[in-house]
This record gives structure tokens, sequence and C-alpha cells, in this order.
């Protein structure tokens, strides 16, 4: 499967671009639907080398996500795009 195919994998691959060092839960709550599928994704581009979840538990079982390399690249070019065609509202179940 390709992950950019995936449902809410590039609105989570912007977030993680835009907020990095942010915590899963933050990423997950961020607009508060769809939990389970957003964990999912964040699986998946940790998977795919696109992000790094830092496991060092300094503060609780927190867990902050980064972009690696390849993921601040694919990130700044979907911002890219992002800023070309702007944001196109839609419903929640359209994604």
């Amino acid at each position: 499967m390709r992950i950019f195919e995936r449902r809410f994998a590039i609105y989570m691959m912007l977030l993680i671009y835009k907020n990095p060092g942010k915590t899963k839960s933050w990423l997950v709550k961020y607009d508060n639907i769809n939990y389970k599928t957003k964990y999912a994704r964040l699986d998946e581009l940790e998977d795919a080398g696109l992000i790094m979840i830092d496991e060092d538990k300094r503060i609780s079982n927190t867990k902050l996500v980064y972009p690696t390399e390849l993921g601040k690249k694919i990130g700044k070019k979907l911002w890219d795009i992002h800023e070309m065609i702007g944001l196109i509202e839609c419903e929640m179940d359209e994604y």
C-alpha cells in the first residue's frame, strides 16, 4: 500500500512537518476526531521512514514525534503544494 493514499497520511505528515517535537497524543488529538486511524497512520509513517518517534520517557510516557530527513524533504514539498492550491474545505468523512 502506498502510504500517501491512506486516509489522513498527508494530513499527519504536514502536521508533523509544521510541529516537530509534539507528542503522539497532541498530534492525534489536534482536531478531536478519528484517533484510531491517526495512530495507525503514525505507525505507517514511521515504518516508511518518514518520521521518528523519540521514546525517551523524560516526562511520564510521552513520545515525541519528529520528521526524518526524508520526511522533512517530503513535508516541505507537501507544504509547497498546500500553499499553491490553498486549503480546500471538506467534511471529515471526505478525507
